[in-house]
Formats: C-alpha cells, sequence, structure tokens
C-alpha cells in the first residue's frame, strides 16, 4: 500500500511538474495583418518532458487552454489559433510540437502595443510571463540567449537570430548610437477588424527622435477583387516626432484594405515606411441594401401656402431604392379619409438594388367638400403619404357644384321613380307634327285662292 502511495505521488508531482518552459517568441505583428496568424513560441529548457495538457496562454483581455501535448526536453512548441495558416506563410520545424487554443484569436487577440502574455500551467500558476511596448511588420519579439529581448527574423522552431545591431535591427541601432539619426515608420491602425456601419482607421506616423522632417503620405482603400474604392490625396506637412490622422470614410459591406505609404526627408530606414491592413463590413448596411424604399421626395406646382386647387394638375417626384424584392409595380394615388378618391397611376421599377426616381404628373380630385388630401404610395413592400392642402372653392364653384348636385340627383330621382318629366327636345318633338300638318293645311289653301283668283 506505501508503495502504491509513493508512486501514485511522484505520478501526480510529474503532472504538474513545470520544468523550465518559457516563452522564446512572439509574433504579434505578422505580415499576413491577420490575427488568425499570430503566433508564440515556447520552449523546455530543462532536462524533463512536460505534459501541458491544461495549461493556459493568456493576455490582458482573455485565458485560452492549449490542446493537450508532451513538450520534450529541449524542445520548441508553437501556440497558434485554431484554423491558422501561419504553419504556410512561415518557415516551420517539423520537429516542433503544434499546440492550439480553441478560437480564432490568441487570448483576445496580441496587441500590436502594450501588451502582456502570461504562460500558466495546469494549476493556475504563472510560469512565465512577457510584456512589450511595441511590435514590428514581419519582425518577431525574440528572447535572446543572455534572456534579454530583441526584434528578429521570425525563426519557428528554430533557435532565435542574434542580429547585427549595426545593420539589420535598426530600432536598437538607433539607441546605441550616439548621433541618432531619426527613422520615421506609418502604421494603420484599426479598433478591430471586423465593423458594422462604423468604420474608421487611424494612420500614425512615428519618429524616433524629436527632429523636424519634411513628409509626405499616401493612402488608398482597396475592395476584395482589388480596386481602388477610396484613395486620399497626397499629403504635405512638417512634423517633429508624431502625427495622427483619422479617417471614416462611408463604405458598402465586403472586405477591404488600407494602405499607407509614407515618404521622410530625414529617415534611416524606409522598409517601416508601409503598412497595410485588412478588415471587414458587415450587418446593418447589408440589411439595409436588401430592404427597398419608396418616398415622395417632392411636390411641384403648388400655389400659395403650398395649397393646390381643386382639379388642378400636379407633378410629384417619387424616389427610392430596390433592394431584394420580386415585386415591381408602384401605385399613386389620393387618398380622402382613408378613402381612396382618384385612379392609380402605376410604375415599374424591375432591376434590383438600383436607385430610382420619377416625376408623375397627377390631377387633383375636384370637390368642394375637400379641404385636404392625402398623396399615397406604395410598393416594394413600402409606403409613403403627404397631406396636401386645397384652397377653398370661390362661391362660383361652389354654386356650380350644387347645380351639378341637385341636377345629378334630380336625374337619379327621376330614373328611380320614373316620373313624366319632358325635356325641351321631347317637347319639340310632340308639337313638330301638328305644326306640320297647319302649315300644310295653310299652303293647300293659299294655293286654292290664288288659282281661283286668276280664274
Amino acid at each position: 500500500m506505501k508503495v502504491i502511495f509513493i508512486a501514485l505521488f511522484f505520478v501526480l508531482l510529474a503532472g504538474i511538474t513545470n520544468g523550465n518552459v518559457i516563452i522564446n517568441e512572439i509574433n504579434a505583428n505578422p505580415f499576413t495583418n491577420d490575427s488568425i496568424d499570430e503566433w508564440i513560441e515556447i520552449y523546455n529548457d530543462g532536462n524533463e518532458d512536460i505534459n501541458l495538457s491544461n495549461w493556459k496562454i493568456e493576455d490582458k483581455v482573455r485565458d485560452d487552454i492549449l490542446s493537450d501535448g508532451i513538450l520534450k526536453a529541449e524542445q520548441y512548441g508553437i501556440i497558434t489559433a485554431k484554423g491558422t495558416l501561419a504553419y504556410l506563410n512561415y518557415n516551420f520545424s517539423n520537429e516542433c510540437i503544434q499546440f492550439y487554443v480553441g478560437d480564432t484569436n490568441i487570448g483576445g487577440g496580441l496587441n500590436n502595443e502594450n501588451e502582456t502574455i502570461f504562460l500558466l500551467n495546469l494549476n493556475g500558476i504563472i510560469v512565465d510571463t512577457i510584456n512589450y511596448s511595441t511590435s514590428k511588420k514581419d519582425k518577431t519579439y525574440s528572447r535572446l540567449k543572455n534572456d534579454s529581448w530583441m526584434f528578429a527574423n521570425p525563426t519557428m522552431g528554430y533557435e532565435n537570430e542574434e542580429m547585427n545591431y549595426e545593420t539589420e535591427n535598426i530600432s536598437e541601432k538607433i539607441v546605441l548610437n550616439e548621433s541618432r539619426e531619426c527613422d520615421w515608420n506609418v502604421d494603420v491602425i484599426l479598433e478591430k477588424t471586423i465593423f458594422r456601419d462604423d468604420f474608421s482607421f487611424r494612420t500614425e506616423m512615428k519618429n524616433s527622435v524629436s527632429e523636424k522632417s519634411n513628409l509626405k503620405l499616401r493612402r488608398k482603400i482597396t475592395n476584395g477583387y482589388g480596386e481602388i474604392v477610396e484613395e486620399y490625396n497626397e499629403l504635405s506637412f512638417e512634423a517633429v516626432n508624431t502625427r495622427t490622422l483619422t479617417n471614416t470614410p462611408n463604405l458598402g459591406y465586403g472586405i477591404y484594405s488600407v494602405e499607407a505609404f509614407l515618404d521622410a526627408d530625414c529617415d534611416i530606414d524606409d522598409k517601416n515606411n508601409y503598412d497595410k491592413e485588412f478588415f471587414m463590413i458587415i450587418g446593418e448596411k447589408e440589411e439595409r441594401r436588401n430592404e427597398s424604399e419608396v418616398k415622395i421626395e417632392r411636390i411641384y406646382d403648388l400655389g400659395k401656402d403650398n395649397h393646390a386647387k381643386q382639379g388642378q394638375q400636379i407633378r410629384v417626384k417619387i424616389s427610392g431604392y430596390k433592394g431584394n424584392t420580386a415585386k415591381e409595380i408602384i401605385k399613386v394615388y389620393f387618398l380622402n379619409n382613408k378613402e381612396r378618391v382618384s385612379k392609380e397611376t402605376t410604375l415599374n421599377v424591375e432591376d434590383k438594388f438600383q436607385n430610382y426616381s420619377f416625376v408623375v404628373p397627377l390631377l387633383v380630385p375636384e370637390n368642394c367638400d375637400f379641404s385636404n388630401l392625402t398623396l399615397h404610395i406604395e410598393g416594394l413592400n413600402e409606403d409613403d403619404n403627404e397631406v396636401i392642402n386645397l384652397e377653398k372653392c370661390s362661391i362660383k364653384d361652389e354654386i356650380l357644384d350644387e347645380e351639378n348636385y341637385e341636377i345629378q340627383n334630380e336625374t337619379t330621382f327621376v330614373y328611380n321613380e320614373n316620373l313624366n318629366y319632358e325635356s325641351s327636345s321631347e317637347k319639340l318633338n310632340k308639337i313638330g307634327l301638328p305644326f306640320l300638318v297647319l302649315a300644310l293645311i295653310l299652303l293647300i289653301i293659299y294655293l286654292i285662292f290664288i288659282k281661283r283668283k286668276s280664274l
């Protein structure tokens, strides 16, 4: 029993052994500009194999549990997001072990500036932690043999390179060089990579020393088809050590990239004078793209105080947008107290995802009982209304309306009750025949009288 207990103790002890697992290299700013291709290299600097099951990697935002695996003594391990393409984009040693986190980011996504990374064992104890204040595109933050850190070329699963300060590591050269020459760099800063109608970006330019320089900045935005959708005018200005510009272009949904190019008259390294970031716009713009819209944009030909006359012809400008709908007809007519009081005018809109605009002539219904009318349009699953005030009928118009009303009622009444009402034409028909007969008789009498007289 004692032997079993001792064996079990050593098994458990082996399970929580930390060894000398260290964070060895950090790629927080990959050249692919995609957080899914960020990676962290760890190294077992001890003599024992370490089981990393239930170990965690975390940043200031979130922690992630590593996939199961044993990191052998003096072996490198690479921590990436699931689905990464980093192993295709970088020279990778097949002798190192791959560890994955369960989502598309390590932690909350490694910041390019002011980031802290923690490596924790299965008991939540911090095994190693690294903090960096900045990053460089396509350079990794690498641990040297003396435990100092520097920016170097990526060595994924290999021993880190100790670069020549005088020829390669420009940022370190500036610090060590007593003459301190200026070095400008440009960065495109995105708060996130997926936006919902709130896209904006910053262009940050920084100098390693405080020295006035003449700068030229060019920027452009390209869509997923390689087409330039926004190109900014070249800016020329003077700056000492920093300059930041913010832009909020209005873009539709889709995948884009934004690029910045910087030229400086005082610059010892032009490799960091270009930056490019990818982003996506989704959500509300895409939803609005599918929705249709109809609206009354303007009414022409109204008189004083924007009133229309009875029986007047007016013109109406109708505009809108046809989204993802199979309906094509737009109807226009007048309402009075929600009842239609005019004929329909129909318009046809065929093409989807297109803006449209029509100017339509309409005849205002003539009725002195109306003080206003509602102009109503409907179609494409949308509608719009606008009230049109009418000028008051004149006394003459009112009399004519009353007479027309009485005649219509009288005619209707006569028709319905079958009364013997004779019009003027009917009366003429009735007296015409007797009058003709009488005229013929008188003519005959006159002819007889003339004949007798001649005899």
